[in-house]
């Protein structure tokens, strides 16, 4: 990638960084959540336009948001090196299936549509300790 696509890839990742920092205030007074530097290697490839990462650390889990054409994901993984990504939602399926726990569908909207911060602030606060199981349980 170029000066000016990897210019333009960390100003679309601070965007999203701080995006986050003021919409999900309970991850971070809750769980001391700080925004982490994305590692270089994602600056190396191309990217569209629009695509943003941002990481999040706590000391429990580790979080990595991700924009792209109106999508938004969201990935865990639990502290060490190297750190394993899954999808939020993947996991929660897995903790359901491998421990027949009842896990909640996590408040993503479709494509395009307005992200409802609270919402996922709420749901990440409300289901840390099963977040946390999921990001163990992660095969």
């Amino acid at each position: 990638m170029g000066w000016i696509g990897k210019l333009f890839a960390k100003r679309a990742d601070k965007h999203l960084a701080d995006d986050i920092r003021n919409n999900l205030v309970l991850l971070f007074v809750d769980h001391a959540a700080q925004v982490a530097p994305n590692d270089e290697s994602e600056y190396r490839d191309p990217r569209q336009f629009d695509f943003a990462v941002a990481a999040i650390v706590t000391g429990q889990l580790h979080f990595r948001f991700v924009r792209v054409r109106g999508e938004f994901s969201v990935y865990i993984a639990v502290p060490g090196v190297p750190r394993k990504w899954e999808s939020l939602d993947s996991a929660l399926t897995w903790l359901e299936t491998k421990q027949g726990i009842r896990t909640p569908d996590f408040p993503i909207c479709g494509h395009g549509a307005k992200l409802d911060w609270e919402a996922i602030d709420h749901f990440l606060a409300g289901n840390w300790d099963l977040i946390q199981a999921a990001a163990n349980l992660s095969p």
